[in-house]
């Protein structure tokens, strides 16, 4: 995939992109593409670095500042506006420079985790934890990349969202779905087929 960045404004949603392929869709789509991103346009470079790239750009292009940016990760397309609005209200309302979604562990209890060793014995990570009930043991929560936001000050001067005080904002696991191999994809389209039928059903 290729980091799609968003620049909200009274002229509609422009998109920054380093793909030809995702500039045709988004103007086929009606969104602005006002340049290709010309910098860390590969798959190596930090995300961060391809967001600075292209905030520089638009601030260029525009000859406008910008005071916040948010980061939405192409491939994590549960997240919906639903969940943006409430990690923009987080971060608007909050004291933090950095923020970053999240979601809560399930029924994969973290605590009771363990390296498996050649002879197929585990090396528990929290060994005391590992008696308690679930029910007993401290919530834990996983990143995400689906809405990440910083103060431009903040990213450019520590060039990461995981900047100092940096916050976690919690948000459903369904929209949360982080894909980056076959079993995340199905599990993301096992997921979009269920709220489709939801939307879909005369009971829902």
């Amino acid at each position: 995939y290729r980091t799609v960045a968003g620049i909200g404004g009274q002229q509609g949603l422009a998109i920054c992109t380093a793909s030809d392929w995702t500039h045709i869709v988004a103007r086929a789509e009606g969104a602005e593409v006002p340049f290709l991103r010309t910098v860390h346009a590969d798959d190596q470079s930090p995300v961060s670095a391809a967001v600075l790239s292209a905030l520089t750009q638009a601030e260029n292009h525009y000859g406008h500042a910008f005071e916040t940016v948010t980061q939405l990760m192409p491939n994590c397309p549960l997240r919906g506006a639903t969940e943006i609005q409430a990690a923009w209200t987080s971060f608007k309302n909050g004291a933090h420079r950095f923020q970053i979604s999240a979601f809560e562990f399930g029924w994969m209890n973290p605590w009771w985790a363990a390296r498996m060793q050649s002879d197929g014995q585990p090396d528990w990570l929290f060994s005391e934890a590992r008696s308690a009930r679930s029910q007993d043991l401290d919530r834990l929560f996983c990143p995400t990349g689906a809405i990440w936001t910083a103060s431009t000050q903040g990213l450019r001067a520590h060039e990461t969202f995981y900047g100092p005080g940096h916050v976690l904002c919690p948000m459903p696991w369904q929209a949360a779905i982080d894909i980056d191999d076959m079993n995340d994809l199905e599990m993301a389209e096992a997921l979009a087929q269920i709220a489709a039928d939801r939307k879909s059903s005369p009971c829902a």
